[in-house]
């Protein structure tokens, strides 16, 4: 499957604007060791946030947000024009945020899914839900969206 991990990290008023983070890194690796196709799109200003679109184009199967708290609102402007042009790509989202408030990060976003906790085990365990060989309500750690 192929997978986009977006960061935001708009941190600009302490001049830091790094390419790396620790969390979305060992994700990569455990997706990579099983053969998933893995980008990374670092959005450090808001801008860099309409070339997301063409980068989805592209053909992902799933968008994951990995975000703490304050940069949560970036994850909320980011989902919802990610839904208006592709309404069917699932959503994921991990990291301090998630983890602390899953329903809060759900309701208050375009968000499909939540991972709470670490995410090594969990996002293989998603991808196979993805696929259709898993039941998400086997999956632990996470949270979803109900209809009403």
């Amino acid at each position: 499957m192929k997978v986009l991990f977006i960061y935001p990290d708009l941190n600009i008023d302490v001049g830091w604007q790094g390419y790396y983070y620790e969390g979305i890194a060992m994700l990569s690796a455990v997706l990579k060791s099983k053969g998933h196709y893995v980008k990374l799109a670092h959005i450090y200003n808001l801008e860099r946030s309409k070339d997301i679109i063409k980068e989805i184009s592209t053909g992902f199967d799933l968008v994951a947000f990995s975000s703490t708290t304050p940069m949560f609102p970036y994850v909320q402007f980011c989902s919802k024009i990610i839904k208006k042009y592709f309404k069917d790509i699932p959503l994921l989202c991990g990291g301090a945020h998630a983890t602390a408030i899953p329903e809060e990060a759900l309701k208050t976003s375009d968000v499909d899914y939540a991972c709470i906790g670490e995410g090594e085990y969990f996002i293989l365990d998603f991808l196979e839900y993805l696929q259709g060989s898993r039941a998400k309500e086997d999956i632990k750690n996470l949270a979803y969206k109900t209809l009403s």
